[in-house]
Order: C-alpha cells, then sequence, then structure tokens
C-alpha cells in the first residue's frame, strides 16, 4: 500500500489531462488558495440597491468629505446616492439628459461626462450639482477709439549745421535733414507721451479678450482686432518750416513750430453676453492689447531727389515766404501689415469681473486698470485657439487630477460672427465707414481637413447691426482657407455675399484675410437676387478624429487642455490609458508613470519638470491589449490581456503570467453525483474557456487579496486570477459591469444589487472543486483504497465522489460517492474498494453554511502493473 499527498493547485488547462501535475482542477468554484491553503470565499457585501433596474453606477465622485454615486441609464445621468456615516442613502435626483455617454471622470468638484460626440460637466457646490453643456459661448464686446484729446508741444528753431545755398538749389544736407527729423521726433514724442500718460491712443494697436477660468487660466481668445483712430493714422505728415533766408536766398536758421498728436480713449459696447450661470467657474473676461505700432520712424526725411522735402513760397504776414515742407519717416502700409500679422504679445489692461450685470447694448470706456505708459509689464495673454473646438474622446483616464483623453474626436468651431469685426467706429484711419442692419444670414468657413475638406457655420441673427469690418479678419484654425459671409441687408432687400481668401499664419494657429492699406472692409460688392441666403449644404466633415493623439489638461482644471500638452503616439489608435498605482515616494511614481495602449503597441510617458508634464514618450512593446477594460492597474505594475495571455508590465518589462489561450477543455464527469443546485449547475458545466471569456471582459483588481476579477455580462459567473498562485478558480456572481474606486472594488448586477467586492459576509455558500485526471504513478494502474481530505469542515452538505477512467479526457466513472453533512473538524476520511484505473478524478461539491477550508488530500493505493483494458 503507497501513500501520496495531493496539494490543490487552482484551475488550470494548459497542459493535457493525461500530462498535467496532479493536484490541478478542471473547476474550482467559490474557493480561493491562501498560502496553498483553500477556503470558502464569502457572499460579497451588498452596500445598496438601484430601484431602475436599467441605471448602472458610472462614477463615483469622492472630494472633501463627500462620497456621491453617479448612474446613468443610457439617455439620463442622476445623482443616485450619497454615502452619510458610511451607509449609502439614495438621493434619486436627475443630472442632466445625454445620450452616449462613455465616462464620468471626477475632478476636485467637477464631473466631466464624456459623450461620444461631446464634453459636458458637473459642478458640485452649495450641496448641489450644476449642469453646463459644454464650454459656454464667448461674449460678443466690440472695441472701438472714441473722445478725441489733441496734445500740441513747440518744436524750437533750428540752426542748420550746413547752411542751405541757393546757388545749389537749396539742398539741405543728410546731417541737417537727420537732425531736424530728430527735433520734431523729439517733440511729437512729448505729444504721444502724454497721450498715453492719459490713457489716450494715438496709433493702431489689436486687441483681444479672453475668458478667465478660477484657477487663471484663459479659454476662447477672441480673434485679433486691429484698432485705428478714426483720423489717418498718418499724423506727421505735411510739417511746413518757414525759413529765415539772407539777402542772397541763403537759409541758415529754420524756425520754430507747433506739433499737434491726437489720441482717443479705447472705449467697448457688449454685444451679446450670457455668462451669469458660469460665476463659479469664470473669474472675469480679462481684456489685452498689443503696444502701439509707432507709425513715425526715427530716421531722418530723404533727399529732394526722393522727394522726402520740397519748398512752397507762401504769403506769411503779407511777405513772400520760403517753407520747406518734409513728411516725418513713417512706416510703410507693407510694413504696418507685417507688424500686424506678427503682433504676438497682449497686455493685460482691463478686467470685466461682474459677469451677472453685463448686459447686451451696455458700454463704456474700458475701465484701464494699470498705467498705459508702463503696459510692457503687465501679464500677457498666450491664446490657445484650439480651445474654441470642441472635444469628445474615446478613452478617458483621470491621473494626478488631471484628464487625459486619448482617440480624440475634434467638432470645428462653427466661426465668428461679422459683429465681432466690426469696426463700431463713423471713421477708421480717416476712411468713412458703411453701416448695415442684416435680417438674417451666416458665415461659412472652408478648411483643409483630415479626410477631406470640411465647411462649417455660423449663422448671423436678425437685425444685427454691423459697420465695415476691420482690416484684418480670422478663424482660429491655420487650415481654414475660405471664409463667405451671406447676409441680408434690411434697407436694400438685397442678398450679400462677400468671399474672403484666407491665409495661413506663421505665427498663430489662425487663417487671416488682410485688406491692404488698413482699409476697413465693405460688405457691399457682390449682390445677389432678395431674400435671406441659404446654405448651399448642411455642415461637412466637421468632426476629425486623430486616433492616436492624447491631450492632458490643466491640473484640477478640465476645462483647459493646453496645446503644449499634447501628445502623438503610434501610428494606431489609443485604446487604454493607465498608471501603476504605488507610488515611489510621495508624489513620484517612477520613471514611466503612464501607459498608453494603443492598437501598435505599449508606449510609456516619462515625468517631465519645470511644468512639462511629460518629457518623454517611449515604446515600450509591440504588445496589444484584446479587451481594453481589462487593462488593469496592480500594486507597481499593469495587468492586461494580449495574444500570448495575461501579461504583467513593470517598468518597462512585460512578462507572461498567464497563457490562457493555449488551454485544453477537459471533459467534466457526468453530474449525476455532482448534486449541483440549479443556480451553480451552469456555473460548473459552462465549458467556455477562459481565452474566449477574456477577449470581451472586463477587469478589476482586489487590492486585500491581490485577485483580479475578469466578469462577462453574457455569464452568471466571473473568473478570479490569483496573482501569487497565477491560477483561477470561478465565483457564482453575476456582474453586470465593475467600478474601481481605490481600495474598494464595486460591482454592479443585472438586478440592481452594487457589491463590495473587498468585503465579504459569511452564509450559505455553493462550492465545487472538480479535480483534472490524477495519474499519481504516471501510466500505471492504481487501486484507491482510502482519501482524507485535511482541512475543517464545520457545517456542510457536501457530495464526495472519486470517479476512474483509463483515458485522460475520455468518459470518467463513479467509483465512490459520499455524503458529507456532519461535522468534521479535521478533515474528512473516507475508504472505499474500487477498481483499478490509470487516472482518477475527485470532485467535491455541496454547500457551506461556514466557512471551510481544505489543506491537501492524502491518497492511500496499491498499483496494479496489469489490468483489464475496459
Amino acid at each position: 500500500m503507497e501513500q501520496n499527498r495531493l496539494t490543490i493547485k487552482g484551475m488550470s488547462h494548459i497542459i493535457p489531462p493525461e500530462f498535467s501535475e496532479d493536484g490541478e482542477c478542471s473547476r474550482i468554484m467559490n474557493l480561493r488558495s491562501k498560502n496553498g491553503i483553500w477556503e470558502t470565499t464569502g457572499l460579497p457585501e451588498e452596500i445598496y440597491k438601484i430601484k431602475d433596474t436599467n441605471r448602472e453606477i458610472i462614477a463615483i465622485h469622492s472630494n472633501e468629505g463627500y462620497v456621491h454615486y453617479i448612474s446613468y441609464d443610457g439617455n439620463s445621468l442622476w445623482f443616485e446616492a450619497e454615502e452619510k456615516d458610511g451607509v449609502i442613502v439614495e438621493t434619486n435626483l436627475l443630472l442632466c439628459q445625454q445620450a452616449d455617454i462613455r465616462k464620468v471622470e471626477p475632478i476636485g468638484n467637477t464631473l466631466t461626462v464624456i459623450a461620444a460626440d461631446k464634453i459636458s460637466y458637473l459642478l458640485f457646490k452649495d450641496g448641489e450639482y450644476r449642469w453646463f453643456d459644454g464650454l459656454p459661448e464667448l461674449p460678443e464686446i466690440i472695441f472701438y477709439m472714441n473722445e478725441k484729446r489733441t496734445e500740441t508741444e513747440y518744436c524750437q528753431g533750428y540752426t542748420l549745421v550746413n547752411q542751405i545755398q541757393s546757388s545749389e538749389g537749396h539742398i539741405v544736407s543728410e546731417t541737417d535733414r537727420t537732425n531736424l527729423s530728430q527735433y520734431y521726433y523729439g517733440t511729437y514724442s512729448i505729444c504721444r507721451t502724454r497721450l498715453k500718460k492719459e490713457g489716450y491712443f494715438a496709433h493702431p494697436f489689436m486687441i483681444r479678450y479672453a475668458i478667465r477660468l478660477y484657477d487663471g487660466s484663459y479659454i476662447l481668445p477672441s480673434p485679433p482686432i486691429p484698432l485705428a483712430p478714426p483720423q489717418s493714422i498718418y499724423q506727421m505728415n505735411d510739417i511746413q518750416c518757414i525759413c529765415n533766408v539772407d539777402g542772397n536766398d541763403n537759409v541758415s536758421t529754420i524756425q520754430g513750430n507747433n506739433v499737434s498728436i491726437s489720441g482717443y480713449r479705447l472705449y467697448y459696447r457688449i454685444e451679446s453676453f450670457d455668462l451669469a450661470a458660469w460665476k463659479d467657474i469664470i473669474s472675469s473676461i480679462d481684456v489685452f492689447i498689443s503696444d502701439e505700432i509707432p507709425i513715425v520712424k526715427q530716421e531722418g526725411f530723404g533727399s529732394e531727389k526722393d522727394k522726402g522735402y520740397h519748398y512752397e513760397i507762401q504769403n506769411i504776414g503779407g511777405k513772400n515766404t520760403r517753407v520747406l515742407c518734409f513728411d516725418l519717416p513713417q512706416l510703410t502700409n507693407d510694413e504696418i501689415k507685417e507688424r500686424i500679422l506678427n503682433e504676438e504679445v497682449f497686455y493685460h489692461i482691463a478686467t470685466f469681473s461682474d459677469l451677472e450685470n453685463m448686459k447686451p447694448d451696455s458700454s463704456g470706456q474700458v475701465p484701464f486698470q494699470c498705467d498705459y505708459e508702463n503696459i510692457t509689464q503687465q501679464k500677457r495673454l498666450i491664446p490657445d485657439n484650439t480651445s474654441h473646438h470642441s472635444l469628445s474622446a474615446s478613452v478617458s483616464y483621470a491621473y494626478n487630477q488631471r484628464l487625459h483623453l486619448g482617440d480624440v474626436y475634434t467638432r470645428l468651431f462653427s466661426g465668428f460672427r461679422p459683429v465681432q469685426f466690426s469696426t463700431a467706429q463713423l471713421e477708421y484711419n480717416g476712411i468713412k465707414t458703411e453701416s448695415y442692419i442684416f435680417t438674417g444670414g451666416y458665415v461659412k468657413v472652408f478648411l483643409h481637413g483630415l479626410e477631406g475638406d470640411s465647411e462649417v457655420f455660423c449663422t448671423i441673427p436678425r437685425l444685427t447691426p454691423v459697420k465695415s469690418l476691420v482690416p484684418f479678419i480670422s478663424y482660429p484654425d491655420q487650415r481654414a482657407y475660405k471664409m463667405e459671409i451671406n447676409c441680408t441687408d434690411r434697407e436694400t432687400g438685397h442678398s450679400i455675399r462677400k468671399t474672403f481668401d484666407l491665409k495661413s499664419s506663421t505665427h498663430h494657429n489662425l487663417a487671416y484675410y488682410y485688406s491692404e492699406g488698413l482699409v476697413p472692409i465693405n460688405l457691399d460688392i457682390e449682390n445677389l437676387d432678395s431674400g435671406t441666403p441659404e446654405p448651399e449644404t448642411q455642415e461637412k466633415n466637421v468632426i476629425w478624429e486623430v486616433p492616436n493623439k492624447l491631450i492632458v489638461s490643466k491640473t484640477y482644471n478640465p476645462f483647459v487642455f493646453p496645446e503644449e500638452q499634447t501628445y502623438t503616439l503610434s501610428n494606431g489608435r489609443i485604446t487604454g490609458i493607465v498608471s501603476s498605482t504605488a507610488a515611489l515616494s510621495q508624489g513620484q511614481y517612477g520613471e514611466f508613470p503612464l501607459y498608453i495602449f494603443t492598437t501598435e503597441g505599449i508606449w510609456a510617458l516619462q515625468t517631465g519638470n519645470n511644468g512639462i508634464v511629460y518629457s518623454g514618450q517611449h515604446p515600450v512593446n509591440r504588445e496589444v491589449a484584446l479587451s481594453p477594460d481589462a487593462i488593469i492597474p496592480v500594486d507597481n505594475a499593469i495587468v492586461y490581456i494580449s495574444r500570448q495571455g495575461i501579461m504583467l508590465l513593470q517598468g518597462s518589462e512585460s512578462q507572461l503570467l498567464y497563457p490562457v489561450f493555449q488551454e485544453i477543455s477537459d471533459r467534466l464527469p457526468d453530474n449525476d453525483y455532482l448534486f449541483l443546485p440549479d443556480e451553480v449547475q451552469d456555473v460548473v458545466e459552462n465549458n467556455i474557456g477562459t481565452g474566449d471569456f477574456l477577449k470581451k471582459c472586463t477587469g478589476g483588481y482586489l487590492y486585500p487579496r491581490q485577485e483580479i476579477i475578469f466578469s462577462h455580462p453574457d455569464y452568471d459567473f466571473v473568473y478570479v486570477f490569483m496573482l501569487n498562485e497565477r491560477s483561477f478558480y470561478r465565483r457564482n456572481l453575476q456582474v453586470s459591469y465593475l467600478r474601481s474606486f481605490y481600495p474598494d472594488l464595486l460591482a454592479g448586477s443585472k438586478e440592481g444589487e452594487i457589491y463590495n467586492l473587498c468585503n465579504e459576509t459569511e452564509g450559505n455558500q455553493q462550492i465545487a472543486l472538480i479535480t483534472r485526471a490524477i495519474k499519481l504513478v504516471p501510466d500505471i494502474y492504481s487501486r484507491w483504497r482510502q482519501i482524507f481530505i485535511r482541512g475543517d469542515f464545520e457545517d456542510t452538505d457536501l457530495s464526495v465522489s472519486l470517479w476512474g477512467s483509463n483515458r485522460a479526457n475520455g468518459r470518467y466513472y463513479c467509483l465512490n460517492h459520499s455524503i458529507v453533512n456532519h461535522k468534521a473538524p479535521n478533515g474528512i476520511p473516507l475508504k472505499m474498494l474500487s477498481p483499478a484505473y490509470k487516472f482518477h478524478r475527485l470532485a467535491i461539491t455541496g454547500e457551506t453554511r461556514k466557512p471551510l477550508h481544505i489543506d491537501a488530500i492524502d491518497i492511500q493505493y496499491e498499483t496494479i502493473l496489469a489490468n483489464k483494458l475496459r
């Protein structure tokens, strides 16, 4: 008689049963291994039940002392319940109606609702959630120059270095031209400084405004607008100086003269403004301007040959007097254009913070909050034109209080309305402007798209008053190439179409049209038929997908995704974003804190310094995760499923934990002696392979037990992978979805129950343990005489059966069956007398009302060298 101790090793089907290691099991249900000892799993703790079974928990919002459970039914988002004193209490409050929500990501007190076509927000404040359907609309504010002021300063007379000789044609030397120009430039500068000190503008400048959020970041910058005074920008033309001549008509001195410069204050008028509901998110509307474009050059005027000056004989005081006439050197139209196109620096000058009282049609002087003379010391605007486009994504992940979006969808901005380019002045740069009142219309912008051209539309409201447009109009994307303004003028009844060919800016992310000479743009060029124009087509190709793009928000601010925090990874589609959970030290997550899964492999993002979120991106391997919902962070590593099987990614190295796709299914013994209740019979008998189950599964990690739960909505059980044992068992638990809420893992059922899988309670539990083929001595017949199941069986109703066969994966015959329904604190001894077989299987099934554990199985047997073949 021989004896052998059998150690249970968990479910495994990698090796064919005739070669598998003794102790491997075909089925284990509701038993887990702890240091080699198998214990019953408890019943999962039910923490809440959703009354409406169409809903499921989509997010858990935990922040500053509150825990909220957010549910979704496919069309509506609900504030389902909240935690009070450790108990989850129903609230059942409707938050919003939104179809196709993919995920809800909490960042601080804000929930980011990511739907298929847009991103919306829920802000929790003062005990309630407030819904924001996307980003706000940019208010329409027109700026113009008004309230003229003129400064005059006397320019002293000038003694020529080189006398102007009559015999030489009254030529002014280069030295004197330079010196005289400097005299007048200095006097001009005194006048200009006085104007600046009082807040008046004498020359063109650029202006724009933007929405300032609670953290000081800016979104939705307005288009850059060039402002020019009503009068001509060339104020230092035709300077006339009286020449003091001698008897020979030679000139030695030039008399002094007054220099006058006019400037204007900056005013605003609000056309549309609706931000009162955003007061908890938006701090203000901030106004920014460039420095004035200095029209006058600090150079000497040109020679007579270059027509830099000329003489006139004027009757002054009854005498014919020689007058020297010249223009101070000033910027040409091309130079002014270059300055406008390349202007990059905008300084903060004013803030509108009373959002609730900013009303349409209100106007006034822009409230300067700085000394205009020291404008260059003010905060600068870094405009992000991409914030005008709407975003969505297939993949999202909140990490380090930043929202990460992958496989990004961009809905193109519809464009600015003409009123935002209106001059709002009777004259602009000395040119009279036209006035219009539109009874309807639209603006159409054409862009070169990723997959063909795109067309976007922006409607013009009825009875919109507009003056001639400023000479610089734009669309906030370099890929735009044409703009059409189609509208109906109320006075004439004519439909007006104006087409502009846009150019891509080399300094900004915008496309523009510039009217040469800084001439305002009139809209009455092309008259069409009467009536309100209709768009020729609907919007075309307005949603662009960039599957390999990752964008990252600012910290604690999911409203802003800076352009510099955009990353391109591989040429495939991003399918998952995840980080390893355990920090190496406070705030430090190792060299590669974030992993990006794509259809062409896994990438790692390297932590940056000095404000750079991620300084590098590196391919880790070419593995593709088969189930994006089963990319699971564990302690210091990531578990995912590839074609090889269950993989563990740690640092930049991957290792195979379990090759699930190499499994060979076992045929189970007949169930006549298994005594399985109906509710668990399918859990045990279902022959789906682990690999097939995991291909479309959802995964979650049980931190206290170092187990990974794999659920599938089509099955009433889950697979549990024990990391330490590297083997599986099943639990008869119907799970529709899993939600990780560190350190807990929540599961929802079809009936609305919400379980905390990390907490278990005692209760009646169905168990099953069915071994694979046990050989004891390879290829030798053995006759089992006695088995002793070592463990603690306190309150059970178990069926213990022994089966035999001469083919490892053939039909097995029941050799012994026993019912154990008594207390057995030390184990279960079973004696038997049975024929000899090459292969045996042991099945333990039934119900336990108190926890049990199975330590090992001792077998007494005798080997038989020959036996009648069956």
